[in-house]
């Protein structure tokens, strides 16, 4: 191995000699002109300024990918090539065409190089990037220009597509997409750059990228036929506001590429497992893209599959992208197939190409293709993805097709049947959560059950998934069989991580592979029977859970085990069905310590105990020694007796031991004792009764704590100090007993203690404030010496005050502090002056008062508002009113020195106003702000005082009232009801008049409010002139924006329009009158008036009809024309004489102006016949002014029949008139009446009548004709009757003889039999009711002899015999039946009361009556009959009883089906009579439809099992709302989902999901839990109307959902009480974003208190404090009140736009009830012992330090307290150790540098919103001297190469010798180490890859940017970062050029460890018989000099036969397969292990 290594060394030498030789050579003269090292050029670009970047190295030209390659690496490369620098564009190398394949090169660059070269360059050997992966650039040559209207395509893959962008001015900006973006308009841009038009595509969004200002165009307007998009019309679009106010909506589109792939309508299958199978692509312009799956069926998998050549038959359709996401276009959505079409693109697919709106990736569709090729037999198992044949993911062929197996009920038995199908035998484990990862296309099987026995899995019980299935890919189970060798077996046992061999991590062996265990249920019982396994001493083994050892890796085999204690393996404590069920992650990994066998590795000695984190001696945590390990001790029944025999054991008195609680940081490990007992006089804890914690029951937060008095404690009894405060007279009062400061608790605390205070520390006790908040100075730690403290105030000593010693409930954090009077706390600030902090200008922000030389805050409650808020900005110099407002300045947990303040406005401060007591009050509520009003302000958007009306559209008349505030808008939010009043006010400032003004219903959300009691009369000219007392700025509205709507003119003058009708000449009339359109009433509307009218409108030519009875519908108009006379000469209808009023509905007025394009459709006067049976009867229609209309029947007689007949040319002999619509009513106008013919008209408009369209007619009144052609024949069969007449059933009875009509004679029977049975059998024959017979008298026709019926015939027909002359010529009466419409006919069927046809209550017709269905035996089974019977055969009916649809009056019936019956009265029926409210109903399904009623959905919910409940009723969806919702009707629509597989539904209210839009079902829901269907809970009733914000939602469960919902937890903290919040929902944890409008401290407290940790101290910390999450952010604007039980009660509002992301998740900080570290302590983290970040202790938290105005004297100050050597501290970069995580406690930190803590520097609290220190990336990092110091700082050394000129660079770091990470380091840092260390900086070099070893310890930075000229490393370390996320395999290496310097080649063979010893001398006086470590340090280095003498002379070797072998070694591409590198690094590879092969 050893000489291997050498030779590897070697020929890396070889390889760098060939190419040196090579390089020499060069492939041409040319090609050596062009490539020289460090050339780059572009290629494939149109211009010399625009390709894909290739650089020169090693004599060829090298592609650079563009990972890291962004707009700095592309300035390099346009700046080298003499291009401008500035408009420099990328793009994909794909851009410029595909190259092919060739060597790439990886670059990055800081942006000062001058040169490619200079840049850091690395060959990228296993690095293939496509064409699309390379990088390209589009550079702008030295001065650029363009020309109005040129266009170009930005940020495409190819230069056929892109953003779109025209030049204006010289300057190149975007295009908007404002709905008026077409095809149209991209032809025009594709055809301007010389691209082919057809098949253009306009994209919208961002497809390619937002751009940047400027925006030219919007409203463009094309017709596709302009050469320049300037000539296009384009005009400012209305909604430009919307659409254009940013970049997200720029135009872009895609050309057709002249270099196609690909067909259009071409499709493909990516990414399955074979080629029939896959993602589906389909071909447009040249490009692929996917298509959306909605949609998406079996007929649409059919057409693609039999488009590629496979059989459609058993085409599979896939969806939710389970054959991966494409990474192109999205071309189709909703495509919908009928299966028969020969190419995807002749499917229907509504949208266009490149529309997919709502589709994603994630919803790629794929099919499956039945494959002839392929095949596999059913039941056919295999496993794949393992790293060996017996473990995999599982897949079985069911249908030809392998799929995968849903994990549900999956387990070893079933595991087992399948590795014996295999052929393994002995164990096997399924496992869950598809370790061998996720399969794609079909899941096969759910559900699987064996008995062990079976001989293929199939043979076991199963269920086939299908789409009511919910199981995905994540639950494919995957099996692990014992392989054929192993090295463990079934039940082996290890520790592993632990600090010996009886303590570890338990792994656990299953088929030869080892795993962990689960820690659910883990004890000290599990832990005893593995220690007894594995042989140690099981008696006290202690069980540890959550990865206590580590998390370990792999498998997580055991879960919830259960032992007793006795047993002796694991495997007998095993629930059986809990193997391989993997539902834990590791950091739930079980451990265990076992009972020692030896004390060799022992820490300390058994029984021993010590106090740990104390600040005085005889104080801190109490530990034990149990078994050689320190553990803490649980305050389980802990008291002061415990604490005496503590004291004395540890050799302190006994005396006055105090059990201190939560007053010093908690312990780790283990927790050892619980539970002690002592009667107080023992001498050690153990002689006391004690137990073993339980591990649920202790936490390290009940770690004990005590204080021993000692000897050493030496202040005096009642001495006083204070600590904390800023200065000496202020801070935390500390007082002395016993020898020991200790705090004072402020539970009685008033300013009379705190003038005591003040006296007795020797300031004025006047004016001295008591201060209660404890987080004011900070908590103090240790004892509470004082309690109950109740002063008179002239004491001179505090213990003087009566007060008590006992601690009671008292904690630090209500540690007592004063105020104090001094002169340097007054030099600050004025009592009584008043400032603004924290607002981004002067004249806003949090209101701070001054007392005693402090600033505090105001707080609000008690009466502050805009008074107080006027009286703050007088103070200041603003006199132009104040506004009060909720906004947050700052750091809400300053000190509020007043609270109660009343003011009145005109006093002179803020001290003037009334108010509670100084600084008294704990503040609640939020800290007083103001907003003071500028009056002279010009800067902002908008003029103080304006007002204007947004948010509905480009409207300036209606909308929400804005005003403007500062500049700023702000929306008006009235406290008081707004009404029309405040509109008034607002129209008449706008400019529009107050009459008319109106609001109207509706809300909007904007950023602030502002909040005002305005009360306007209406008489206002401007809102601010309506009467108030309060105006606030708040961040929500709870009232409503107030609206208003502003009465605009909606027409001028004499304006006249025809509303309705299909063409311009034609309509309803509005004339305009006072600015408004009114109708005309019918009422007088004569033909003058409609020619007056017509001639208004400018049509002249022709007759005027007038039209009655709103023909063209009614209009909704508060006014009309009631009479208008006019004489027929006026210019203008509104000339005529008329009165105004309102006219009745069907009564408006219309006309029907002549035309000049009529006579194309028909000429005036034409007739037809429209509604007969044949071409010569039926309703008469007449043509006037181009449109068809009818004739009024009345009068109407047989010679108007004869006239229209004649007309005809139909003749006029047995005309016959019919009247009263006997054909049905007409559509049109009608245009006659009154006619009145003679008969000898051959015209109708011939005949006397009434002017066209002058009538008093209706369409019932319709005039028809039946006419009598001479000589025709009329065909009918032979038995069919009718009946002739006027009335609709009833008329002379007519009967088909010899297809002719005859009237039926009446006989000679009596009128009550034979006409009677004559009538009842023609009337039920047409399937009528009889109701009566006459006889009519008729003198000629053709008729049927008397026809006699015995009563029993179905049909006339049967009452005639076959003698029976069925002719008679002398016939005079003839029957007349009168026949009814019976109430139903035979076997017809209805649903009564549903919304559609295909819904509602049943009822069936039975003996000619409706009859009802009862539901007792209703059935799904008569259901479908009763759809089938009515045409809804496809899909399940829903079952509906409780009369659902309303009760029904009548018969009812019982109905049982089989379910084979064609119509409902085939089965069996019985009348029975049952409850009107319990009748049967169905919804049948109808694809024609929008929905089915009582379909549900859930809508905008993270997934398919949670949103907003939405029904359908009456063919459309519906939102809901009920005061009773609850978990009861959640359960009832999870169940109609199908959503029921995992317990609990969880019912929302308040809109949880959003606002619906829909309409609101008005109705109440009242479910039991029964009903299996929504809408059986329904009840239509009348009740409270409710809003959208009051819609109902549900969280269902669902199968595999890994947490119940509404759960919370903390994630990334240090401690259990910290971290990113994260939310359960739907079995799914996300986060919630921290939106500071939402999010808030009510919020954190209820997070707190749902973990158990309470309200109290509650923290809220930056966004993103804990890091970023990585699941669904769950909410985004969470409004908490702090009374909710837990974070899922809280309401969702969606007020605001703010975009979320993780960068925001919240965080929280819970108050545990220990605190964690003492006040002002400090460590370092993330580095060494001496170096690290800096973090600093407050409020018991470690937290960052932020280094604004940080510098290298507070890093000595830092060292010092660290207890190292600040000689030489320092402070480094900027989060030079990586940024820390939680808070930043401090900032603006500035040390004198003799101080002894950090905390005695100037410093300041950073707020959440403190813009500079919001982060983490200034974390402050300090450098301190080691105290063993081997080295001095900023030394450099190198290591392992043998001489001083090469070898591991090594940097000295505060007494350390350090390694550098290899990021960012070239020659220039190379050559400033050569020159440091003595040697010639020229020709330095460095190297990668370990060639002298890799170090050791720290790797201390990386990317230390030297420029080159530096003398020293040191001087580079300013632009350093830390060397965190380095290993050592990336140190740095250098090589110095020396007189001696050695060569590259020598240097690679000797090799990392070549440092040769000199020989050793042996003595002559030594033994004969060396020992081998003698032996080996004389023998090892005679070989490795042998060894490298070999190497040299096959290096020599090597050269000579370069020589030889030089042509073919720099063959070019055409000889070495395209190769063109000389010996490419594969080459040396290759030899390498040919070598290495034969050593």
């Amino acid at each position: 191995m050893f000489a291997t290594q050498r030779l590897r060394y070697g020929l890396i030498a070889v390889w760098a000699v060939s190419s040196l030789l090579c390089a020499e050579r060069g492939n041409s003269a040319a090609d050596a002109a062009q490539c020289i090292q460090g050339n780059v050029r572009l290629e494939g670009g149109d211009t010399a300024g625009q390709g894909r970047v290739e650089v020169c190295n090693s004599n060829a030209w090298w592609r650079v990918c563009k990972d890291h390659f962004g707009t700095t690496e592309a300035s390099i490369v346009c700046k080298q090539l003499g291009l401008s620098e500035n408009g420099i564009r990328l793009a994909p190398g794909s851009y410029f065409g595909d190259p092919g394949p060739g060597p790439i090169l990886l670059m990055s660059c800081s942006g000062n190089e001058q040169r490619i070269s200079n840049c850091s360059i690395q060959p990228s050997v296993n690095r293939s990037c496509a064409s699309l992966e390379l990088a390209g650039v589009l550079c702008e040559e030295l001065g650029f220009s363009c020309g109005d209207g040129d266009v170009r395509l930005v940020s495409g893959i190819t230069k056929y597509e892109g953003r779109v962008e025209v030049c204006r001015n010289n300057t190149f900006g975007t295009v908007c997409n404002d709905l008026s973006w077409g095809i149209e308009e991209a032809q025009v841009v594709c055809g301007q750059l010389g691209y082919n038009i057809s098949g253009a595509i306009a994209t919208e969004g961002t497809v390619f990228g937002a751009g940047v200002d400027p925006m030219f165009l919007d409203g463009l307007q094309c017709f596709g036929t302009e050469t320049d998009l300037l000539q296009c019309a384009f005009q400012r679009s209305p909604l430009r506001d919307y659409f254009c106010s940013t970049h997200t909506n720029d135009a872009g589109v895609i050309c057709p590429s002249p270099n196609k792939t690909c067909s259009d309508g071409d499709v493909r299958l990516v990414n399955g497992r074979r080629p029939s199978e896959g993602r589906v692509e389909i071909c447009f312009n040249g490009d692929w893209g996917t298509i959306c799956h909605y949609g998406w069926g079996q007929a649409d998998a059919a057409v693609v599959c039999s488009q590629l050549g496979y059989p459609s038959e058993g085409a599979i359709p896939i969806v939710n992208g389970d054959f991966g996401p494409g990474d192109s276009y999205l071309f189709l959505s909703d495509v919908g197939c009928a299966g028969n079409e020969s190419s995807l693109l002749d499917c229907d697919h509504p949208f266009d190409i490149g529309t997919a709106p709502f589709c994603t990736h994630n919803m790629d569709a794929g099919v499956i293709c039945a494959d002839p090729s392929f095949s596999c037999t059913n039941g056919e198992v295999r496993l794949v993805n393992g790293t060996a044949p017996h473990e995999g993911r599982l897949e079985i062929c069911y249908g030809n097709h392998f799929g995968t197996i849903c994990q549900f009920g999956f387990g070893q038995m079933e595991a087992g049947v399948v590795c014996q199908q295999l052929g393994y035998n002995g164990s096997a484990i399924g496992l869950w959560g598809a370790p061998f990862g996720r399969g794609t296309g079909l899941i096969h099987l759910v559900n699987v059950q064996c008995q062990g026995n079976e001989s293929s899995l199939l043979h076991c019980d199963h269920a086939l998934v299908d789409m009511n299935t919910y199981c995905d890919h994540s639950q494919d189970i995957s099996i692990l069989c014992a392989g054929n060798s192993s090295g463990c077996v079934d039940g082996d046992l290890r520790l592993v991580g632990g600090p010996n061999q009886q303590s570890g991590r338990v792994e656990v062996c299953f088929s030869g592979v080892w795993g962990t265990i689960c820690h659910n249920g883990w004890n000290d019982d599990d832990a005893t029977v593995v220690c007894r396994q594995l042989g140690y001493r099981a008696e006290g083994a202690i069980g540890l859970s959550s990865a206590y050892y580590g998390e370990g890796r792999g498998f997580i085999f055991l879960d919830e085990v259960r032992c007793d204690g006795n047993a002796t393996s694991i495997l007998q404590c095993i629930d059986g069905g809990l193997v391989g069920v993997q539902l834990c992650v590791h950091g739930q990994d079980a451990s265990v310590v076992c009972g020692a066998t030896n004390t060799s590795n022992q820490t300390c000695s058994n029984g021993q105990l010590r106090l740990v984190g104390g600040g005085n001696v005889g104080e801190g945590r109490l530990e034990v020694c149990i078994r050689g390990t320190w553990g803490t001790v649980c305050n389980e029944g802990w008291s002061n007796v415990e604490a005496s025999v503590a004291c004395r054991e540890l050799g302190y008195s006994p005396t006055d031991a105090t059990t201190l609680y939560g007053a010093f940081p908690y312990g780790n490990g283990s927790i050892l004792l619980s539970s002690l007992s002592c009667r107080g006089d023992e001498q050690s804890l153990f002689d006391c009764s004690y137990d073993t914690p339980d591990l649920y029951v202790c936490d390290h937060f009940q770690d004990v704590t005590i204080a021993c008095k000692s000897a050493s404690q030496t202040c005096s009894h009642g001495q006083l100090r204070l600590v904390g405060g800023a200065y000496i007279s202020d801070g935390r009062v500390e007082v002395c007993t016993d020898g020991l400061y200790g705090t004072v608790c402020g539970d009685l605390w008033t300013n009379q203690d705190a003038a005591v205070v003040c006296r007795q520390m020797g300031f004025d006790a006047a004016g001295a404030v008591s201060i209660l908040d404890a987080s004011v100075f900070g908590p103090g730690s240790g004892r509470i010496s004082l309690t109950r403290v109740e002063c008179l105030g002239n004491e001179s000593s505090l213990v003087d005050c009566p007060h008590s010693s006992t601690t009671g409930y008292c904690t630090h954090n209500g540690d007592a502090s004063v105020l104090c009077q001094s002169d340097m706390a007054s030099s600050v600030c004025s009592t009584g002056e008043a400032r603004l902090t924290g607002g981004a200008e002067s004249f806003k922000g949090k209101v701070e008062v001054c007392i005693n030389g402090h600033w505090g805050a105001i707080c609000s409650e008690g009466g502050w508002g805009y008074q107080g808020a006027t009286v703050v900005c007088k103070q200041l110099g603003f006199n132009s009113g104040a506004l009060t407002t909720a906004s947050v300045f700052g750091d809400r947990s300053s000190l509020a020195l007043l609270s109660g303040v009343v003011c009145t406005g005109a006093e002179a401060n803020l001290i003037g106003c009334s108010h509670g007591n100084i600084a008294q009050h704990s503040c609640s509520a939020a800290q007083a702000a103001a907003i003071c009003l500028v009056g002279n302000l010009t800067s902002g958007e908008c003029a103080q005082g304006a007002i204007r009306l947004t948010g509905v559209g480009p409207y300036s008349y209606v909308g929400f009232v804005e005003v403007c505030i500062n500049g700023n808008w702000t929306a008006l939010c009235p406290s008081l009801p707004w009404d029309n009043r405040g509109a008034a006010a607002v129209c008449s400032q706008l400019g529009y008049p107050s009459a008319g003004a109106r609001t109207w219903s509706g809300d909007m959300s904007g950023h602030w409010y502002l909040s005002s009691d305005l009360q306007c009369t209406g008489n206002e000219t401007s809102v601010w002139d309506c009467p108030f007392s309060t105006r606030h700025v708040q961040s929500t509205c709870r009232g409503g924006v107030a609206n208003a709507i502003c009465k605009v003119p909606m027409c001028q003058g004499q304006e006249l329009q025809l509303v309705g009708g299909a063409r311009p000449n034609e309509g309803t009339i509005q004339a305009c009158f006072q600015q408004e359109w009114v109708t005309v009433c019918d009422d007088i509307w004569f033909d003058v008036n409609a020619a007056v009218t017509c001639r208004q409108l400018g049509f002249t030519q022709g007759t005027a009809v007038p039209l009655r009875f709103s023909h063209y519908g009614d209009l909704n108009t508060s006014l009309s024309i009631l009479t208008s006379s006019c004489v027929g000469q006026e210019a203008a209808i509104q000339s005529c004489d008329f009165t105004l009023g309102s006219c009745p509905q069907g009564r408006q007025a219309g006309v029907l102006c002549p035309s000049s394009n009529d006579s194309a459709i028909c000429t005036n006067g034409d007739i037809r016949l429209v509604g007969g049976a044949s071409a010569w009867e039926g309703r008469v229609e007449l043509c006037f002014n181009g449109i068809w209309g009818t004739v009024c029947g009345y009068p109407w007689t047989q010679p108007d029949a004869q006239v229209v007949c004649k007309q005809l040319g139909l003749g006029t002999r047995g005309a016959i008139p019919a009247i009263n619509a006997f054909f049905g009513q007409g559509l049109g106008p009608v245009f006659l009446s009154q006619v009145e013919c003679t008969g000898n008209e051959s015209a109708l408009l011939e005949c006397s009548r009434y002017a066209v369209g002058v009538q008093n007619c209706h369409h019932y009144d319709d005039a028809g004709v039946i006419c009598r052609p001479d000589n025709t024949t009329v065909v009918c069969s032979d038995g069919d009757i009718r009946l002739r007449g006027a009335e609709p059933h009833a008329g002379i009875i007519e009967m088909c003889v010899s297809s002719v009509w005859r009237s039926v004679c009446a006989s000679s029977q009596s009128r009550s039999e034979g006409w009677a049975n004559v009538s009842r059998i023609a009337c039920e024959q047409l399937d009528l009711e009889t109701q009566g017979v006459s006889a009519d008298y008729i003198s000629d026709g053709t008729y049927v002899a008397s026809i006699s019926c015995i009563g029993t015939e179905t049909s006339l027909g049967q009452c005639l015999t076959p003698q029976q002359d069925v002719t008679s010529y002398n016939c005079y009466y003839l029957l007349n039946a009168q026949c009814q419409v019976p109430e139903c006919r035979h076997k017809e069927l209805r649903l009564v009361g549903g919304a559609t046809r295909s819904e509602g209550a049943v009822q069936m017709c039975v003996s000619h009556g409706w009859s009802a269905v009862c539901d007792r035996s209703w059935s799904s089974v008569a259901a479908s009959v009763v759809c089938r019977q009515l045409g809804a055969s496809q899909g399940s009916p829903l079952v509906l009883k409780g009369s659902v649809f309303g009760t029904l009056n009548g018969s009812t019936g019982e109905v049982y089906c089989k379910g084979n019956e064609t119509v409902v009265q085939d089965c069996s029926y019985t009348a029975i009579s049952c409850s009107s409210s319990n009748l049967a109903a169905v919804v049948c399904p109808n694809s024609s439809l929008v929905c089915n009623t009582g379909s549900l959905r859930l809508v905008d919910g993270d997934s398919q099992y949670e949103g907003r409940v939405e029904m359908c009723l009456g063919n459309q969806w519906g939102t809901l709302c009920s005061e009773s919702w609850s978990s009861i009707g959640a359960q009832v629509v999870c169940t109609q989902l199908g959503y029921t597989d995992n317990g609990y539904a969880y019912g929302l209210k308040n809109a949880a999901f959003g606002m619906g839009t829909n309409p609101i079902l008005n109705g109440e829901l009242a479910c039991n839990g029964t009903e299996t269907a929504l809408l059986q809970c329904y009840r239509n009733v009348e009740r409270i109307s409710c809003g959208h914000s009051e819609d109902i939602g549900v969280l269902c469960p669902y199968r595999g959902s890994s947490c119940p919902n509404g759960a919370v937890r903390l994630i990334g903290g240090r401690l259990p009480s910290e971290g990113r919040v994260e939310v359960c929902l739907g079995g799914v944890w996300g986060t919630v974003c921290h939106d500071e409008r939402s999010w808030s401290l009510h919020s954190a407290e209820v997070v707190c208190g749902q973990l158990g940790y309470g309200h109290p101290g509650a923290q809220l910390v930056p966004p993103g404090a804990f890091g970023a999450g990585d699941g669904p952010i769950h909410f985004s604007h969470l409004l908490c009140t702090g009374t909710e039980p837990s974070l899922i009660h809280c309401v969702e509002r969606p007020l605001f736009s703010t975009l979320c992301t993780h960068q925001r998740d919240a965080g929280v900080i819970c108050k545990a009830n220990t605190t964690l570290c003492q006040n002002g302590s400090v460590r370092l983290t993330s580095g060494t012992s001496h170096m690290g970040r800096l973090e600093v202790c407050l409020g018991g938290t470690f937290g960052s330090v932020c280094d604004e105005n940080w510098n290298t004297t507070g890093a000595s100050v830092v060292c010092r307290q660290l207890g190292l050597s600040s000689q030489g501290a320092m402070s480094l970069g900027p989060s030079f150790f990586g940024g820390g995580v939680g808070l930043i406690q401090l900032k603006d930190v500035v040390c004198r540098g003799n101080e002894t803590s950090i905390m005695e520097c100037r410093h300041q609290q950073p707020g959440l919103k403190d813009s500079a220190c919001s982060a983490h990336t200034r974390d402050v990092s300090v450098l301190c001297t080691a105290t063993n110091s081997m080295c001095n700082h900023g030394d450099v050394r190198l290591v392992g190469g043998g001489s001083d000129l090469q070898g591991r660079v090594e940097f000295c770091a505060g007494g350390e010798w350090t390694t550098i990470c290899s990021n960012g380091w070239d020659k220039r840092e190379a050559s400033v180490v050569c020159r440091q260390l003595g040697h010639s900086g020229d020709g330095a070099i460095t190297l990668t890859g370990n060639l002298f070893g890799e170090g050791t310890g720290y790797v201390f930075m990386q990317n230390v940017g030297c420029l080159g000229n530096e003398t020293q490393l040191l001087q580079c370390l300013a632009s350093a970062t830390g060397g965190h996320g380095c290993t050592h395999s990336q140190d740095v290496e250098v090589i110095c050029r020396g007189s001696n310097t050695p060569s590259l080649v020598s240097s690679l063979a000797v090799g990392p460890s070549a440092v040769v010893p000199s020989p050793t001398a042996v003595s002559s006086e030594t033994s004969h018989q060396l020992s081998p470590t003698t032996m080996a340090a004389i023998i090892v280095p005679i070989l490795i000099v042998v060894i490298a003498v070999l190497i040299i002379i096959t290096v020599i070797v090597a050269v000579v036969a370069l020589k030889f072998l030089k042509p073919k070694l720099c063959a070019k591409s055409e000889d070495v397969g395209g190769d063109t590198t000389p010996i490419t690094e594969k080459r040396m590879s290759v030899l390498s292990e040919q070598a290495s092969t034969s050593l």
